[in-house]
């Protein structure tokens, strides 16, 4: 890599399968330094399948350089409008990059429509990283208010609209959203960290964004995310 900012890109995971998840069990292991044979792939890939299906609010980002997963983030939304960081992964040879720093801030972006705070179980070794991205250690686990976000383009999970945090200042089809359950979601949040723009793909491959009218600047960049989602 010649330029760590911009020879990789994160994705956001809207819809999780096993080929996701195999990258996720290669990625673990390479990092974990453990070997497991077919069974133990299996269990590992029932436990991220089962996972994704009892969470709520189950959201994830993938960094991927060229048509290789590197590195990914997972996470989900846990009670008391915190989220939980489950996992962050890198492969070694693509550490000291600015992956896992990337990787982090758009889990954080995630978390500032849904949650006040985003905690974690770090890894050992891992301290020094969650300590620079200003994370602190309470008991057994690192916690970090979440940023506040503006003028920024943010992926939407689960459309729980009685769970954001934001103020909405336009008016959407909530029921078609719900229609597209893990389809690719984004809102726009402006100066004030309000939500002035949403935009979907639609299971027919239908792109639908609502902005007012006169916001063209935050249709494109809406539709622009929309464009980049694998």
């Amino acid at each position: 890599m010649k330029n760590k900012k911009t020879d990789f890109k994160i994705v956001p995971v809207f819809k999780q399968a096993k080929p996701i998840w195999v990258d996720f069990v290669h990625i673990e292991t390479k990092v974990l330094n453990y070997d497991v044979d077919i069974a133990g792939q299996k269990h590992v890939l029932s436990g991220y399948a089962q996972n994704w299906r009892q969470d709520k609010y189950s959201f994830a980002f993938a960094a991927y350089y060229k048509n290789q997963m590197i590195g990914f983030a997972k996470g989900c939304l846990g009670e008391q409008d915190e989220t939980f960081l489950d996992h962050l992964y890198v492969l070694p040879e693509y550490r000291k990059r600015g992956v896992g720093s990337q990787l982090l801030n758009a889990m954080e972006q995630a978390s500032c429509l849904v949650a006040y705070k985003m905690s974690l179980y770090p890894l050992s070794g891992s301290m020094k990283f969650y300590d620079k991205h200003k994370y602190t250690s309470w008991h057994h686990y690192m916690i970090k208010d979440v940023p506040n976000f503006t003028n920024c383009v943010i992926p939407v999970f689960q459309w729980i609209v009685r769970s954001f945090h934001s103020k909405f200042n336009v008016d959407v089809d909530n029921s078609l959203i719900r229609q597209n359950k893990h389809q690719p979601i984004f809102v726009h949040l402006n100066k004030y960290g309000e939500v002035d723009g949403v935009a979907v793909r639609t299971k027919g491959g239908e792109n639908k964004i609502w902005t007012d009218v006169y916001q063209n600047k935050c249709r494109y960049k809406l539709l622009n995310a929309l464009n980049k989602v694998k």
